[in-house]
C-alpha cells in the first residue's frame, strides 16, 4: 500500500490508493469503477498532472525551427489530452449524478507564454 494511503488510514481518514494512466481512458474507466464499488460516487476531480521535458525545450543556441514535434505532441498529449480525457471519463459520471466539480489545475503559462517551452505553454493555455 502507499505510504500516503497508510499514513492516511492511520490518521483515521478513509482512503483508497489507486493508480490509472491519464492518456489511457480504459485505465482511468477501470479506476473510476473502482472508486464507485469503494464510495459509490465521484464529488471531485482534480487535474493536475502535467509537465514539459528536455526535448520539448528550445535552449538558448536554437530557434523554434530546431523544436523537435515529437516531443512537442508528447508535452501537448500530456498536459491537454490528459486533462481532457479524465474530464470525460469522470465528467460522464458527474453529469449521471447531477453533481460533481472539475478542478484543473494548469500554470503561468495561461496568463503569459513562457518562451523556450513552446508545447508546455501552448497546453497548458489551451487547458
Amino acid at each position: 500500500m502507499d505510504k500516503s494511503v497508510t499514513t492516511l488510514k492511520e490518521s483515521g481518514y478513509d482512503a483508497l490508493g489507486i493508480e490509472a494512466n491519464i492518456l489511457d481512458k480504459k485505465s482511468l474507466e477501470e479506476a473510476r469503477e473502482k472508486i464507485i464499488e469503494h464510495y459509490g460516487r465521484t464529488d471531485i476531480l482534480l487535474n493536475a498532472a502535467g509537465g514539459n521535458m528536455p526535448e520539448a525545450t528550445i535552449n538558448e543556441n536554437q530557434t523554434i525551427f530546431d523544436l523537435s514535434m515529437d516531443a512537442f505532441q508528447t508535452v501537448t498529449d500530456l498536459n491537454l489530452n490528459g486533462t481532457v480525457i479524465p474530464s470525460i471519463v469522470f465528467g460522464e459520471l458527474m453529469a449521471k449524478q447531477k453533481e460533481g466539480v472539475i478542478i484543473n489545475f494548469s500554470s503561468m503559462t495561461v496568463e503569459r507564454a513562457v518562451t523556450r517551452v513552446v508545447g508546455y505553454s501552448a497546453s497548458k493555455a489551451a487547458m
